[in-house]
């Protein structure tokens, strides 16, 4: 039976005898193509590793062997089946996750958009297009009965509304599938007892606005849904959290009594230009777009979505890398 490679699996690897600075021998890899991309392929792609740090961004830390061990994500390469020996190990969830933003920043990709949820929006039809249409409608009817233009402006504003409605609906079904394809149907199917909301003490619920990552995690949310719940805040209510993209009914019903919504108390804002970029809300490529080296964008929001929204601007100088000259740069030109 032939041997099936699975992305973030570690094996050694026979590189053969090295040609100048390639490195040679029996080495650790990370397999770091898709399963789907080398089952029926004869190489498999993968990013050598190496035990000496030299502190670069592209070097990610694992502790997949017996000691730790550096991925070179500029050192990625396909190698033929035959040269893969034993495995060694899986790389955890979070380790993967830093290798695929030092890929990223290897190979100059930009800012990584929701594939998923493009084609959720493609299944549900382009809201462009019937928008433009009813535009188009209300001039046609301008100046000829104006209850007729607040009608179709009316139904602009409900269309749109039932679009996204549409899509998060959609975005629940597939995630919910998925879940059921990967695990047992009893794992599905019978779903364990949970307290009433109205059981559980306001004082050990979690607050959605003002956890952190790592705390959502800890309370059996995956990781990359637990991010998303950090970048969607703020809620105005625990039911909000249901617009979050890939959060089932079902994770829903069995999290919500550990849960709870506190509003955010109002603050004093900072002074900021008119078009200032909000750092709880952007992406990288915003804060590159103002001039920012692209190691401090990406450490930007790294930080935010590993320890939670920032509580003022001031709060940048927190995070590591910032220095106090690019503080001072941008900081006119930000705000929360």
């Amino acid at each position: 039976m032939e041997r099936e490679f699975k992305r973030g699996e570690v094996y050694w690897v026979n590189l053969g005898s090295g040609f100048k600075n390639e490195k040679g021998v029996f080495r650790p890899g990370v397999v770091v193509a898709r399963e789907s991309f080398t089952r029926n392929e004869d190489c498999v792609m993968v990013a050598l590793t190496t035990t000496k740090n030299k502190g670069r961004d592209y070097e990610v830390r694992i502790d997949v062997t017996n000691r730790p061990s550096y991925v070179m994500c500029n050192e990625v390469n396909t190698y033929d089946k035959e040269r893969f020996g034993d495995y060694i190990g899986q790389c955890t969830l979070e380790e993967m996750r830093a290798i695929e933003d030092a890929l990223e920043l290897v190979f100059d990709l930009g800012y990584k958009d929701d594939v998923e949820l493009e084609q959720l929006r493609a299944e549900v039809g382009s809201k462009d297009a019937i928008i433009t249409e009813l535009q188009q409608q209300l001039a046609a009817y301008a100046g000829v009965n104006t209850d007729e233009i607040t009608a179709l402006r009316v139904e602009n504003a409900v269309i749109q509304k039932l679009y996204g409605k549409a899509v998060d609906e959609l975005a629940s079904i597939r995630f919910t599938k998925d879940m059921a394809a990967r695990q047992p149907a009893e794992d599905i199917l019978v779903a364990p007892e949970v307290p009433q909301h109205d059981e559980v003490p306001n004082d050990i619920r979690l607050d959605i606005n003002h956890c952190t990552g790592h705390q959502l995690k800890k309370l059996g949310f995956d990781q990359e849904i637990a991010d998303r719940i950090v970048r969607a805040r703020p809620f105005g209510c625990l039911e909000d959290l249901k617009r979050v993209f890939g959060l089932s009914a079902n994770m829903y019903r069995l999290k919500s009594p550990m849960l709870c919504c506190t509003p955010f108390a109002p603050k004093v804002l900072e002074i900021a230009e008119p078009d200032a970029v909000n750092i709880n809300q952007c992406a990288a490529k915003d804060l590159i777009n103002l001039g920012m080296n692209k190691n401090t964008a990406y450490k930007i929001t790294s930080h935010r979505n590993r320890n939670g929204l920032f509580g003022s601007v001031s709060d940048l100088k927190s995070v590591r890398g910032v220095s106090a000259k690019q503080y001072a740069e941008f900081a006119s030109r930000l705000a929360v």
